[in-house]
């Protein structure tokens, strides 16, 4: 898998699951003390993030990070 592929499947799926918890990305910005544009760079899969980030985003959804990046 390319890590363009890997970015845009990880961006999908944290769409996803912010949907499924009705969070809006500015909702969820705020849970995480980040800005909203933080949140759609991530969600646009244009911006890398560190794995840290992405567990925090995990965490703030109330998944684990294994299932943020899951197939």
């Amino acid at each position: 898998m390319k890590e363009s592929e890997f970015l845009q499947k990880i961006s999908k799926k944290i769409v996803e699951l912010r949907e499924s918890k009705d969070l809006s990305q500015a909702e969820l910005a705020e849970k995480l003390g980040w800005h909203r544009t933080a949140i759609s760079r991530i969600e646009s899969g244009k911006t890398e993030s560190s794995i840290t980030k992405y567990w925090k985003v995990a965490e703030a959804l109330g998944v684990s990070l294994s299932k943020l990046i899951e197939s």
